[in-house]
């Protein structure tokens, strides 16, 4: 997408200096009246508030709206009240205090009231456009939308009603929809930059694209994991996306006290359907074969939906995966059968927590159960600040093995780990083609009685609008297998936008 380009300013024409003297001397005699007004004024009311000296019905409206955008919604929601009772006919009270409980999240009062209001005057659009708000932040997006397509029916769609529409409907995940409003939106203001950067993100995230990632993984005893992919797609339409992957896995390790050698090459296709059911809901299935040690159908399928207090919950089973860590198990054929769920809440707050628990059965190449994993984590954190991304956290996890009886443990596993840890996420964007990013946890390994770090810088670097390069590094002074010691993992992503 080209910029615009740049005009210089045109000179000042003899009216516009006439215009600015006249500005100046009013905001020299609107300062004087400030300074020599005697008039009084409500506690509270802030210095710029005295310039105008209207009725006290005016005076009291305009210290409730000050109030409200100062954030002290308890004094604005009282002086509405009063409001309210003194003017019970005047509409822009009314609406300005349904806002406000808005503001305040009492949702269930300002529902009311913009009832009655909408019962008493139907086509006024402020009251249309604040129920939509009122839907939109309890993320009811279909009930949101509806109201603001009462308005627009009514041919009142100007450029911010569509605006407004559009950012509901990407809400709502129908992405081809919110494309189209904001295309209206530009019909109307060709240089609205909010709607171009809009269409231009959601072009991004929609299009076909090729992925290709490659990852070395280094543990202790000289072993290496070393994984090439690549990723291409696409929707089919605007709920349907399809993508498929092809992924080679070298495992490499010398002969040594850890073991005899291995050189091992497990190659992977696999291939997704994932379907957006409605805004609360999404469901895919993928299936795919890998050949190695143990050639093996792989299946999987999953689950995602939005739930009450601002939930996401994620409900995932895949069979067949190949199990390559610890290394001793990919000469072997390892596989195992993953089932896990995750509950995710987000507020609208800065604070954030995820719980997850997962059950993994793994087993080697003639289907011989091996042990089962499980495993429960709970994650909560806060974020600081936006400029830069600073947030911050803490999680604890707990897992068990259990060996099957009867067979020779010859892979080692921990049967039994509790790990706390704390965690610092930056992130930092210099301009719109560079992300710098630092991740960062001290740990302490409770049962096995250690303590651990890890860092991870990364690096985005978008080369224009369709060419997107990913460097990380990432450094643990403890693995998470039996065998202990310092891992680091290189990864290299490249995405192409077609």
């Amino acid at each position: 997408m080209r910029g615009r380009q740049q005009v210089a300013p045109a000179p000042r024409s003899g009216r516009g200096k006439r215009a600015l003297s006249i500005l100046r001397c009013q905001v020299l005699l609107l300062l004087l009246a400030c300074l020599l007004g005697t008039g009084t004024m409500r506690p509270g009311l802030t210095w710029s508030a005295q310039l105008y000296r209207g009725t006290p019905k005016q005076q009291d409206q305009i210290l409730a709206r000050i109030l409200s955008r100062e954030g002290r919604l308890e004094e604005a929601l009282r002086l509405y009240q009063h409001l309210r009772k003194a003017y019970p006919e005047d509409q822009d009270i009314w609406a300005d205090y349904a806002e406000t409980l808005i503001n305040a999240r009492l949702y269930d009062r300002a529902w009311k009231e913009l009832i009655a209001l909408f019962e008493k005057n139907p086509r006024n659009p402020r009251t249309v456009r604040l129920m939509a708000r009122l839907h939109q932040e309890q993320e009811r997006y279909g009930t949101a939308a509806a109201w603001l397509e009462k308005l627009l029916r009514t041919g009142r769609g100007d450029p911010g009603l569509w605006a407004d529409y559009a950012w509901i409907q990407q809400a709502a995940g129908d992405w081809a929809n919110a494309l189209d409003a904001f295309c209206r939106v530009l019909e109307m203001d060709p240089e609205n930059v909010t709607a171009l950067q809009a269409v231009h993100d959601i072009l991004r995230e929609h299009r076909p694209r090729l992925e290709t990632k490659y990852r070395s993984y280094f543990q202790a005893e000289e072993t290496r994991t070393d994984t090439f992919a690549l990723e291409y797609r696409r929707h089919l339409d605007h709920k349907t996306t399809w993508r498929i992957q092809a992924m080679d896995t070298w495992v490499e390790r010398p002969a040594g006290p850890a073991g005899p050698a291995i050189d091992e090459d497990i190659r992977q296709v696999r291939t997704w359907i994932a379907y957006r059911w409605n805004a609360d809901m999404e469901l895919w299935a993928q299936v795919g074969y890998h050949t190695g040690a143990d050639d093996r159908l792989e299946w999987g399928a999953g689950l995602r939906f939005s739930g009450p207090w601002r939930t996401r919950s994620t409900l995932l089973l895949e069979d067949g995966l190949p199990w390559t860590d610890p290394a001793d198990a990919a000469p072997r054929g390892g596989w195992s059968r993953r089932m896990q769920a995750v509950v995710d809440w987000n507020p609208d707050t800065p604070w954030f927590l995820s719980l997850t628990g997962e059950y993994e059965a793994f087993h080697l190449d003639d289907s011989q159960a091996y042990g089962n994993q499980r495993t429960l984590t709970v994650l909560g954190g806060r974020r600081l600040w936006e400029t830069p991304d600073v947030t911050v956290g803490y999680s604890f996890t707990r897992s068990l093995f259990d060996y099957e009886e009867g067979v020779e443990r010859d892979i080692a596993m921990i049967p039994s780990e509790a790990i706390h840890a704390l965690f610092a996420r930056a992130e930092f964007r210099p301009c719109r083609y560079l992300r710098l990013s630092l991740d960062a946890a001290v740990r302490r390994h409770a049962i096995r009685a250690l303590d651990s770090y890890m860092l991870l810088p990364a690096l985005e670097l978008r080369l224009g609008n369709r060419i997107s390069a990913t460097a990380s590094y990432e450094y643990s002074s403890e693995s998470s297998t039996a065998s202990g010691g310092i891992t680091r993992t290189l990864e290299f992503r490249l995405r192409i936008i077609f």
